[in-house]
């Protein structure tokens, strides 16, 4: 029973998002957000979140800009959402602190899924941990981790049990197309936000098509990666413009700054939109 409930609930979803506009904005207002003193983040995900510390950059980065900052990581390598429910170290996290912010990360491949399995891939899940978090605080704001795309599509990560019969994703393109089409339709249904960093790799891919993010795997970013990502999700939690602020020691400076800009100009100004891109 409880399957066909979410098997209807992606229908209602993928419906909705042929007929109108997803409601999620595609600009930021910058400065918008009221912060406490110190500021509560919960990240939930795998290696995509901890690779090379996106958490402690972007407590960095806050702190650059005068902000107080108290993050925690519960990641484990190749988890999804799926695991997370059913690890009780994630759900202990969840109720130890008051969070303001709890950053939902779901496995790569498992994000660029195909409309037949996103119910019972996703949802299902999405829906345990979400609940989790509004029942331990109403106030807490969530927001998806929406990730890169891997450089060969999910064929990268051998994932050819249903990528054989979607070709679609198995470019990184078609992956990450994939990637922010299931990520707006879960942001709309469930209410929560979305911070499109892997759509922020995708314009600064573009945009600078020599400067390589992959490392040797072709799934995971090199440090310059991960602080593209976390420059998106900085500006995500705080919405603030990321432009100015702390750029780690292995990132060139020129390339930091070149990601600050970028991820300004489509977050803040829309230029691009990250929505259409």
């Amino acid at each position: 029973m409880k399957i066909l409930i979410y098997a209807l609930i992606a229908c209602i979803v993928l419906l909705s998002c042929e007929t109108q506009a997803p409601s999620i904005p595609s600009t930021l207002k910058e400065n918008s957000r009221k912060l406490p003193e110190i500021t509560k983040i919960l990240f939930i995900g795998n290696s995509h979140t901890n690779r090379n510390n996106i958490p402690k950059t972007i407590q960095m980065m806050a702190a650059s800009a005068g902000d107080s900052t108290y993050s925690h990581n519960e990641t484990q390598p190749g988890y999804t959402l799926a695991n997370h429910c059913a690890r009780e170290a994630t759900l202990k996290t969840i109720d130890s602190l008051k969070w303001d912010f709890v950053i939902l990360q779901e496995q790569g491949g498992t994000q660029a899924v195909p409309d037949f399995m996103i119910d019972t891939t996703i949802y299902q899940y999405a829906d345990i941990l979400i609940d989790a978090i509004k029942r331990n605080s109403s106030n807490t704001k969530i927001i998806l981790y929406m990730t890169h795309a891997y450089q060969e599509g999910v064929l990268s990560f051998n994932d050819t049990t249903w990528a054989k019969n979607e070709p679609l994703v198995s470019t990184y393109r078609g992956m990450q197309d994939r990637i922010r089409e299931n990520n707006i339709a879960m942001a709309e249904w469930f209410n929560v936000e979305v911070s499109p960093a892997g759509v922020m790799w995708k314009i600064f891919t573009d945009s600078y098509p020599d400067v390589n993010l992959f490392n040797s795997d072709e799934i995971h970013p090199l440090p310059n990666g991960s602080y593209l990502l976390a420059c998106a999700i900085y500006s995500s939690i705080y919405k603030k413009s990321p432009v100015g602020k702390y750029i780690p020691a292995d990132v060139k400076k020129e390339e930091g700054i070149a990601m600050q800009n970028l991820v300004y100009q489509s977050l803040f100004k829309g230029k691009p939109d990250w929505k259409t891109y």
